[in-house]
């Protein structure tokens, strides 16, 4: 069996440079899987990974988003 590794709430928000409370909303909204352990989540390596790809943004994507933005005339 492959040994599991995994991280708490401080060590990404930590990692990602952001508040804990983020991290939190991103597991209550179900972007971010996470175990509960007593009061304690834990969140898999693997599913960070996961995470981190999904939140990956694309110089395409990018434009894209951004062209259509300044046609809407937000910026």
């Amino acid at each position: 069996m492959e040994k599991l590794s995994f991280l708490t709430v401080d060590e990404i928000s930590s990692i990602l440079k952001v508040n804990k409370m983020t991290i939190y909303r991103y597991i209550k909204r179900g972007q971010l899987k996470a175990y509960l352990f007593g009061k304690d989540y834990r969140i898999n390596n693997a599913d960070f990974e996961e995470f981190l790809n999904q939140a990956l943004v694309r110089a395409e994507e990018s434009s894209k988003k951004h062209t259509s933005c300044i046609k809407n005339g937000k910026k």
